[in-house]
């Protein structure tokens, strides 16, 4: 979108004069005037705001002329003539890349036969060599794809090669820069949210960036975002205008982290470290805020049975949760599935730290679940559950099946239940110790196990 009306526009790159095509709500209208309507066997092109003016620029990658870079001003294009960008090899790829995350983009190029190039944005349109000095063979390379795929914040490279094998490079740059990786999820827009404008405040720098997968020669641009932070500690303000004309605005945003913009205005941070476990009657979630403890999280369930009846998603909230990182839900049906997700409220503002996937509850199954504490001195629980209505009876043996103590004999409704035993008989005096069975006896099933008295 290099005029920042809100809809993506072309640029046609080929071995004859090269196009700049704006659109206008739909129609395309071939502007290209000079410096744009290059005629020097062109290969590929990328746009990026290098100087953070607001402006998309434009870097040219040329076959058998020097490549070009046009700043783009409020009067147009002009040439970038005196810099070391205008590479005379034989061109193939470029991409504009954050290496530093210093806040300004640096530039990527590929040409054939030879290992890529770094230009590093020094800031104010300088830009210096930094050489990749690497060992194997580069005689065939011939395209770059850049994409963080460790996930350290720092963006890493695939090269592609015509003949031989592709190469992975690691960015191993030691910097203490910040960064946040943001992928956006559109609802009304398109899925990935290409076209969407994001403008970033932080570090006192106002960043744009325009997503999309449109940069390379013979491959693609990650929809994943990186943008440096420098030495902000977090992004001040993010806006995202999508190509619906939906604008959504977040303010206070953490930095290192990944993180899932919905539109709307859902945000969610996609490496909060959770726990789900799903038992009988229970659901449980246990999370980890990045050592953090919030005053506030809420909680929403969807019930799955609901959201394919309906066909949309309907998520409730179902509690608030202050001071801790774990919650049980015990208002569950067997058989049936939910999802989750947990909220971070702070300042009256939700950003979501996880969804959970489907979880379902598991049967009910009648019959023994567990003694504890086994070994156990002076007493221990004995669990049960029931898959409907019956009547229990739980007794205490000795090893040669002489009845030592009665707990419980009486109707009970389906569900989890324990009694307890506290090593005594059944005139309340206490036993030995030693190796006993419990017995428990439903409608139908029959259970023993053994428990230990210790003392």
């Amino acid at each position: 979108d290099f005029d920042n009306d809100g809809d993506v526009d072309v640029y046609v790159v080929g071995q004859g004069e090269n196009h700049l095509l704006r659109n206008d709500r739909g129609s395309l209208v071939d502007i290209t005037a000079d410096p744009l309507n290059d005629d020097q066997d062109g290969k590929c092109a990328a746009w990026g705001d290098y100087d953070n003016d607001g402006l998309l620029d434009l870097y040219l990658v040329n076959q058998s002329s020097p490549n070009q870079l046009f700043h783009h001003t409020s009067s147009g294009f002009e040439v970038v003539e005196d810099s070391p960008v205008r590479d005379t090899g034989i061109g193939r790829d470029c991409a504009w890349v954050d290496i530093d995350n210093d806040t300004d983009l640096d530039l990527l190029l590929q040409n054939y036969g030879e290992q890529v190039r770094v230009y590093m944005n020094e800031g104010d349109g300088v830009f210096e060599l930094s050489q990749c000095t690497l060992d194997g063979d580069w005689s065939a390379s011939y395209g770059i794809a850049p994409a963080d795929y460790d996930s350290d914040g720092r963006v890493d490279l695939h090269v592609a090669d015509l003949s031989g094998n592709n190469k992975v490079l690691h960015n191993e740059r030691a910097y203490a820069a910040s960064w946040s990786q943001i992928r956006l999820h559109g609802t009304i827009s398109n899925t990935h949210g290409i076209g969407a404008r994001l403008e970033i405040l932080a570090d006192g720098v106002w960043q744009h960036r325009d997503v999309g997968t449109s940069s390379g020669y013979l491959s693609s641009s990650p929809s994943m975002l990186n943008v440096g932070l420098g030495l902000a500690t977090e992004i001040d303000t993010l806006i995202v205008k999508w190509p619906s004309g939906l604008v959504d605005v977040h303010g206070a945003l953490p930095a290192n982290l990944r993180l899932h913009l919905f539109e709307g205005g859902l945000v969610e941070n996609e490496t909060t470290e959770y726990t789900v476990s799903a038992s009988p009657g229970v659901i449980s979630l246990r999370w980890d805020d990045h050592g953090e403890l919030a005053t506030t999280y809420q909680v929403q369930r969807l019930d799955e049975r609901v959201d394919t009846q309906a066909g949309v998603s309907d998520w409730a909230i179902k509690d608030v949760v202050s001071g801790q990182t774990e919650w049980e839900d015990r208002r569950v049906v067997t058989g049936l599935s939910y999802r989750y997700r947990v909220l971070r409220v702070e300042d009256s503002r939700a950003v979501v730290l996880f969804e959970t996937e489907s979880v379902t509850v598991p049967q009910l199954v009648t019959g023994l679940r567990g003694v504890h504490p086994n070994p156990f001195n002076p007493a221990t629980k004995i669990s049960f559950s029931l898959d409907r209505p019956q009547a229990v009876t739980v007794n205490v043996y000795d090893l040669s099946g002489r009845l030592v103590d009665v707990l419980t004999s009486r109707e009970y409704p389906p569900g989890f239940h324990h009694v307890e035993w506290a090593g005594c008989d059944r005139d309340g005096r206490p036993v030995s110790s030693g190796t006993y069975l419990v017995r428990f006896q439903g409608d139908v099933v029959s259970q023993s196990r053994k428990m230990i008295l210790v003392k």
